[in-house]
């Protein structure tokens, strides 16, 4: 079947800024990393924002298609603000390439840090102090706490007050442990090696809404889905010890959107860590959800409740 292209609504919205933070990859200290800004809606113009959102995308990822997420989140009164990983998006460097997971981690935090000073400059006489929220999608969720871990290695607290992840990437769902000696092994000699773990598609699948069991495809030339070089999915799919002991170490608030019908990670395997977490159960909201790994795309309606469900989550959250 001839594949349809159906415009993104991202191609038809636009962000209030574009590089309105300078990030240099910490990787080779010249990369310049795009960072984005939606700022609140007029009607939230008088006062600081409610809180401001750090996304953190997924692997290949990146995050200038997710503006008519961020405006859902700007006419509620939040500031909306990530960046694209080196390599990925409109972000420069190597196509497709993460070559250390600590430098792609300390960009993360890097960019977080930048934000915070941004705003506290813009709202120095604010007798509130401004909230930070990250918004993790994917592997996006093991850069966040990446990020609250240095945070609080460095400064003794939290730097995220909120969680909002999707489709949390803990584990795959297909584990492959000879697959992961292979990358090892690969890695001593050829880590530029091209391998492919699975069939993987560089488009984004959508619903035809004339056709509703038929899957359609929408090209998307930015996102790389694979397949990586051995390092890259080496850095992608290996457990990083240190992360998984700082698990139950977390203790804010976490909104956890799964998708019931993912093939990519293990929503079994993600549930149970979250279960070690020190959050207070009441503060912990898991919700399942109907859609594949991919459930924040414009031409699925399921975005529009999730992301209801996260305000709701917020307004009560944040109220305490």
């Amino acid at each position: 079947m001839e594949t349809n292209l159906i415009q993104q609504s991202s191609s038809t919205q636009s962000w209030t800024n574009k590089d309105f933070i300078e990030l240099i990859s910490v990787h080779d200290n010249k990369s310049k990393l795009k960072t984005y800004q939606q700022v609140r809606s007029e009607l939230f113009q008088k006062a600081p924002p409610k809180a401001v959102i750090v996304y953190t995308h997924g692997m290949g990822s990146y995050v200038d298609k997710l503006c008519y997420i961020a405006k859902i989140f700007a006419e509620n009164g939040y500031d909306f603000v990530g960046y694209d990983s080196l390599g990925f998006g409109y972000s420069e460097g190597e196509r497709g390439v993460i070559n250390s997971i600590e430098d792609y981690f300390e960009d993360a935090y890097q960019f977080t840090l930048k934000v915070i000073n941004y705003y506290q400059d813009l709202y120095s006489e604010s007798p509130a102090a401004i909230q930070f929220i990250n918004y993790g999608y994917s592997l996006g969720v093991r850069v966040s706490i990446a990020v609250q871990r240095l945070y609080k290695l460095r400064y003794s607290q939290n730097l995220f007050s909120v969680f909002l992840w999707q489709s949390p990437y803990f584990d795959l769902k297909i584990k492959d442990p000879e697959y992961l000696a292979f990358l090892e092994e690969t890695c001593l000699t050829e880590p530029s090696k091209i391998v492919l773990r699975q069939n993987t598609e560089t488009q984004i699948p959508q619903k035809n809404s004339d056709e509703k069991d038929q899957k359609i495809y929408v090209a998307d030339p930015i996102a790389q889905y694979g397949p990586y070089q051995a390092k890259t999915e080496l850095m992608f799919m290996k457990k990083i010890e240190y992360l998984v002991e700082y698990y139950k170490e977390i203790d804010v608030p976490i909104f956890v959107a799964f998708a019931n019908q993912d093939q990519a990670v293990d929503n079994d395997d993600a549930a149970q860590m979250i279960k070690t977490f020190k959050t207070p159960r009441e503060q912990i909201e898991s919700n399942f959800y109907e859609s594949e790994h991919n459930i924040l795309w414009a031409g699925r309606d399921v975005y529009k409740q999730i992301v209801s469900d996260q305000l709701a989550f917020l307004d009560r959250v944040l109220q305490k």
